[in-house]
């Protein structure tokens, strides 16, 4: 059965458009990229999204900042475009915030390592609010780097916690988010026809 193209750009526009206002709202296995500049852009991705899926996102929006509309060899449609909906969806899961379970256990095992108390019912509380809106793979980092790095022997401050969760979880939410910004700018772009740029007219403007 032959579908209309611009039903499905269109389908895709809307689900990462919904998917991106869930993402602003609020790991998967490593693999080896298959060259040295491959690699070092593997590596300069946040950790939980290292994976060869996340590089092809990572290079298609590339793509899409540098050469969508300015240059004639840009590339209007890949399997990237509608596969990567799956791995920002997925991502939409592993970004989703914690819970207060989540919380309790991460201030046990401090408390276990430090041999120290665990607050009251109120103390709890004040981490509760500082803490549940992140994600549990940085909640999880974030008490790891606290027993192996924090030189007192306390439970540290609710701000202790946020200063060190926030780096992580922002450097995720934003290239989430710029990856999704721009598969949703692609899909306008063809929606509105993709008309790709003279390659006449842009090695003259080279020349210029």
């Amino acid at each position: 059965m032959k579908h209309d193209n611009s039903e499905i750009g269109s389908s895709l526009l809307e689900e990462y458009t919904q998917v991106g206002m869930h993402v602003s709202g609020s790991g998967a296995e490593k693999t080896i990229a298959r060259t040295t500049e491959e690699q070092d852009i593997l590596q300069r991705l946040p950790m939980m999204f290292r994976t060869d899926s996340h590089l092809l996102l990572e290079l298609r929006k590339q793509e899409i900042q540098n050469q969508m509309g300015k240059s004639s060899d840009f590339q209007l449609s890949k399997g990237i475009d509608s596969a990567g909906l799956d791995v920002i969806k997925n991502d939409r899961k592993v970004m989703m915030p914690c819970n207060r379970m989540d919380i309790a256990s991460a201030l046990e095992v401090i408390s276990s390592t430090f041999q120290i108390s665990v607050p009251n019912d109120v103390g709890l509380n004040v981490y509760f609010e500082a803490l549940e809106v992140y994600p549990t793979f940085v909640l999880q980092e974030c008490t790891r780097s606290i027993c192996h790095e924090y030189k007192y022997p306390r439970l540290p401050l609710p701000v202790e916690f946020v200063n060190r969760c926030d780096p992580l979880y922002l450097e995720h939410k934003e290239w989430l988010m710029s990856v999704i910004n721009s598969m949703i700018a692609l899909e306008k772009f063809k929606e509105s026809g993709g008309i790709k740029p003279s390659k006449y007219l842009i090695d003259y403007y080279k020349e210029k």
